[in-house]
């Protein structure tokens, strides 16, 4: 391209992919709006988790700022995030996400860096994995997509006053 007048939009469709889209409209359709049902209803069982324990969490102890909000990917996984604001230099992201295996947790640095937040989770005793490709620690306990909200939110209120306490 040498001007900006020799732009054009080009698809990425070729005749197969074409044709296949074609002769299975319905059922693309139809699995279309399968996913976009199962995305509304892990997106509201992260609502309800949000909203049944943030009273619990503005009443924990902690000694550090803790900020929340939901955010997804445009895949079949939804989240319930924490920032916690150990220092300036330090923030430990605690991801709780839902996807059709069920629930986990998963830590990672939203600032600092990766050993900070193995040191932070091994003094805790936590017990994870490394995602080998993200880097995020995975907490080894799951829970099934089925939960409960109230056993959902006790595990997750569980996993946040154990990442916020001192150490004895």
């Amino acid at each position: 391209i040498q001007t900006i007048q020799n732009l054009q939009r080009e698809t990425s469709m070729d005749q197969l992919r074409l044709k296949f889209f074609h002769d299975n409209q319905k059922d693309l359709a139809k699995l279309l709006a399968e996913v976009d049902a199962f995305r509304k209803d892990m997106r509201e069982k992260v609502k309800q988790l949000k909203e049944l324990i943030a009273e619990e969490v503005g009443q924990l102890p902690l000694p550090y700022p803790v900020e929340s909000g939901l955010w997804r990917y445009s895949d079949v996984r939804d989240f319930l995030w924490y920032t916690v604001k150990i220092s300036e230099s330090f923030w430990l992201q605690v991801d709780v996400l839902i996807t059709p295996a069920g629930w986990r947790i998963r830590f990672f640095k939203r600032r600092g860096e990766i050993n900070d937040v193995k040191n932070w989770i091994n003094a805790r005793e936590i017990k994870y994995e490394i995602s080998p490709t993200h880097g995020r620690l995975v907490y080894n306990n799951t829970l099934p997509y089925e939960s409960n909200p109230e056993d959902t939110g006790i595990w997750v209120l569980s996993m946040l006053r154990k990442i916020t306490a001192p150490l004895v």
